[in-house]
């Protein structure tokens, strides 16, 4: 008799289990603590009581319209109410920083038939970028890289259009600057900016290929921006 009260009064381990994986079911009710400051983690997401509409990037400029990374597709990007324009900066061999989206010119210019071939003797290959062969644009000085105009990179896929192509060159980094301080500064004015909040567009600059040109030719891209960003007189504006 007292063997079966204690068998009785004792769940077995099975039952145990059975009740413990029910209560592991069954959903659990948060209630929130409206007294408990929530936390922003994330330091670019706005506060819940802040309105704000997102940021629009030009990104390598209007480049479906124009080719990219031309001073007539950031100037479209400003136009269609771009809050950036964004240039990948590469550097020339004698450190001027212009805008190409690949070390390779001949990517996206006309560099191995200018003139003839004239600086087909310029292509190599490059053990930092797996032994591909290119028109690497730290080669290439500043005066030679003006004399080039630049085709869409993508158009063949029907994703750009391709009635620019070699209408333009490739613009250096001050350039660029020159250009958005112009907008800001002559164009706003008179405009305005419909739909926006205040402020005025600005750079949102990526640094091309840094590790590769590091390894290649010894070039530390940081040091250059931040050299044409001292020197330049409008940079700062």
């Amino acid at each position: 008799g007292e063997t079966m009260r204690t068998t009785a009064s004792t769940p077995s381990i099975g039952s145990s289990l059975l009740a413990l994986s029910s209560l592991l079911l069954l959903p659990t009710l948060v209630v929130p603590d409206s007294t408990k400051k929530k936390i922003n983690r994330c330091p670019l997401r706005p506060s819940s009581d802040i309105e704000r509409a997102p940021l629009i990037l030009g990104h390598r400029g209007a480049s479906f319209y124009i080719p990219e990374h031309t001073l007539p597709s950031y100037r479209l990007a400003l136009e269609l109410g771009a809050d950036y324009i964004e240039p990948d900066l590469l550097p020339c061999k004698d450190g001027t920083l212009v805008a190409v989206h690949s070390v390779d010119l001949n990517t996206t210019s006309n560099v191995h038939t200018y003139n003839n071939g004239e600086f087909q003797g310029k292509a190599r290959q490059s053990k930092a970028n797996q032994n591909k062969w290119g028109y690497y644009v730290h080669d290439f000085t500043w005066e030679e890289v003006q004399k080039l105009s630049v085709r869409q990179r993508v158009s063949e896929s029907g994703a750009r259009y391709d009635g620019y192509d070699y209408m333009f060159g490739i613009p250096s980094f001050s350039e660029i600057v020159n250009l958005l301080h112009d907008w800001n500064t002559r164009e706003l004015p008179l405009i305005g900016r419909p739909g926006k909040s205040g402020g005025v567009p600005g750079l949102y600059v990526e640094l091309k290929r840094s590790q590769f040109f590091e390894e290649d030719a010894n070039i530390s891209m940081a040091d250059l921006f931040l050299d044409e960003l001292a020197t330049h007189p409008k940079a700062s504006e």
